[in-house]
């Protein structure tokens, strides 16, 4: 898998609900992407020296949920539900 993924400011609260979400100018390229047991785990360069890691799996037709992976100090964020955009044209 090749690409980049959107830069966001994403925030959650200590339970690990999204509490708000908000796209932002700019993207990073995915550096690896690997499936395993039905679980993509995606590895995005946020720059030479650091990375992000989000892991994704589907749920349905036109559904996914997705989580990012945070170090054990932080609270981990639950599950967010994906659904796929429709274009209206």
């Amino acid at each position: 898998m090749t690409g980049t993924a959107s830069h966001a400011d994403v925030k959650w609260d200590n339970t690990g609900e999204l509490t708000s979400a908000e796209e932002l100018n700019g993207s990073d390229p995915i550096i690896e992407a690997k499936l395993t047991n039905g679980i993509l785990r995606i590895n995005v360069e946020e720059d030479s020296q650091d990375s992000s890691q989000c892991e994704m799996k589907l749920t349905g037709t036109d559904q996914a949920e997705l989580r990012m992976l945070v170090p054990p100090a932080v609270t981990a964020p639950k599950w967010w539900k994906l659904l796929r955009a429709k274009d209206t044209q």
